[in-house]
């Protein structure tokens, strides 16, 4: 039954990366070749496909003030403060598929996901940080604007975190991780889509290469004026 569904979403997806291709490059040969190839390596690889997601959405919204380095790692953390600490929790981590619970990742996974997960916790971390940069200044080694004040900072500091919530809420199913952006106030949580689903992969791709293209065409406007 496994192998049938896994037969059925990669004819699913490549049918996909075939109408994208003739959508954005008219069936062009190299868009074809790579985005069957970026597939292969989501299918194999989901969990890095889906930090690099999380990574370079977040940089690029916050490109030109803060550094890529820190606003990559900022967009990454809800998950990484949650999975890495949870795997030594665990004898043996579950092997994600369309049967996946939030229950078999175990009792920390599901309370510390609750915590970073939450727009509650990241609004009171940005509001400790915007009285940090107050009291002791906006430290320049995270940042790539000299001149912004400390509510600023902190602002585009937590940004990409933000965007991390934001982007989970409709992407996580209520069987698999609900985003419980409320917590802990409420435990409301859209039962959206799991990122694996096509349409729904293909729509952060979107996102991504849209923001990424924003950011090159305003620096290669930059250069030419």
């Amino acid at each position: 039954v496994e192998q049938r569904k896994h037969i059925i979403r990669v004819e699913r997806m490549h049918h996909v990366a075939d109408e994208f291709c003739l959508f954005v490059q008219h069936g062009e040969p190299n868009c074809r070749w790579l985005t069957h190839a970026t597939f292969y390596f989501w299918l194999t690889h989901p969990r890095i496909m889906d930090v690099l997601s999380h990574w370079l959405m977040g940089s690029g919204a916050t490109n030109g003030r803060t550094k890529f380095w820190v606003a990559g790692t900022m967009g990454v953390l809800p998950d990484l403060l949650v999975f890495v600490p949870n795997s030594f929790f665990l004898d043996e981590r579950p092997e994600i598929t369309d049967e996946t619970v939030t229950a078999d990742f175990g009792w920390y996974a599901w309370e510390a996901y609750q915590v970073t997960h939450s727009l509650v916790w990241a609004t009171i971390g940005f509001l400790f940080t915007w009285i940090l940069f107050e009291k002791k200044g906006v430290t320049q080694r995270l940042f790539t604007n000299n001149e912004l004040s400390a509510k600023s900072a902190a602002l585009w500091l937590w940004l990409p975190w933000f965007i991390h919530i934001i982007n989970d809420i409709p992407t996580h199913t209520g069987r698999f991780f609900p985003t419980p952006f409320l917590a802990p106030f409420s435990d409301i949580h859209f039962d959206g889509y799991r990122w694996s689903t096509p349409w729904v992969w293909f729509t952060n791709l979107a996102i991504i290469i849209a923001i990424w293209g924003y950011v090159f065409y305003k620096k290669r406007a930059r250069s030419v004026a």
